[in-house]
Order: structure tokens, then C-alpha cells, then sequence
């Protein structure tokens, strides 16, 4: 499915509410609902990415940058981390990814959004 937004609809849909945006990404198969959880501590990380990356490592980065999500992206589940400056995904094969590399997420990355928009649109923090 090709995605083609003018700049005039590209402008209302990142000028407008979350639940236009939200609802908009739903529209073109990018749905997270119910796809995003939370890691709070190294207990909290899925036995598949123990393997590719040491608990220690994973300490450090939830002290230095805050909480790691797991994401399942088209059956495959990822690591992702916002650290300021770049946004940081690992998958269970152990290849750090961006944003752009990981073709389910092509249609989002031509938006110009941060994964992080994701985070805040399909994740309830409520729940943890």
C-alpha cells in the first residue's frame, strides 16, 4: 500500500489532536494497540533478548535513559528506548535497528515522527 499526504494533510494530521493522529496510523495499518509493554528492570526483559544483550548493559541503559519498551512489530518483538538524541531499537536476532530500517515502520518514518509518538499515542501508562 503506497501512502501519498500533501503537506497541507501531513500539517492537520501533526497539528491536530492524538486521537486524529492515532486513529490515522490505525487507518494505514500501523495499530500498537495492546503491542507495547513497559521494562522497569532487568526482570522485566523477555528471556529471547537475554541472550543478545548482558543484563548488566541493560541496567546501565535503564539508568542513564530511562524505561525500555518491548514492542511486537508484524510478530517479531523489539527492544526500543528513547535516548535523547536517537531512538534505539534492538530485535531478538541482536541488530540494533533505526527507525527507518525496520520496514513495517516506513509509512511512520515518512511522517517525520519520533517512535516515541507511538509511545505516547499506544501506550497506557495507567496499566503499570
Amino acid at each position: 500500500m503506497k501512502l501519498i499526504i500533501n503537506q497541507n494533510q501531513k500539517k492537520i494530521l501533526l497539528e491536530n489532536n492524538d486521537e486524529v493522529l492515532k486513529n490515522f496510523l490505525i487507518k494505514i495499518g500501523l495499530n500498537f494497540t495492546d503491542k507495547i509493554s513497559i521494562v522497569q528492570s532487568t526482570y522485566d526483559i523477555p528471556p529471547e533478548f537475554r541472550r543478545v544483550s548482558p543484563p548488566e548493559y541493560m541496567r546501565r541503559m535503564l539508568n542513564l535513559f530511562g524505561p525500555i519498551f518491548v514492542i511486537n512489530i508484524d510478530g517479531e518483538k523489539f527492544l526500543y528506548q528513547n535516548r535523547g538524541d536517537q531512538e534505539w531499537f534492538i530485535g531478538e536476532n541482536g541488530f540494533i535497528y533505526n527507525l527507518y530500517e525496520i520496514p513495517s515502520l516506513k509509512k511512520f518514518f515518512s511522517l517525520g515522527l519520533g517512535f516515541s509518538k507511538i509511545i505516547d499515542l499506544f501506550w497506557d501508562d495507567d496499566f503499570y
